[in-house]
């Protein structure tokens, strides 16, 4: 199952390349999981990319 996913995206990832469409996409590897942001933490991080 989890082969065919990775086959089917490898798949649009090479058709988008090939459109000139290629997407920026960031591999998770190991234990580490997702991050948890705080709220605080998420609105400093959206006020400062909203800066010049």
């Amino acid at each position: 199952m989890i082969g065919d996913r990775a086959d089917a995206m490898l798949e649009d990832m090479d058709e988008a390349r090939h459109e000139g469409k290629y997407r920026r996409i960031e591999v998770i590897t190991g234990r580490r999981q997702r991050r948890n942001w705080t709220d605080e933490e998420k609105a400093r991080i959206l006020a400062e990319s909203a800066e010049p």
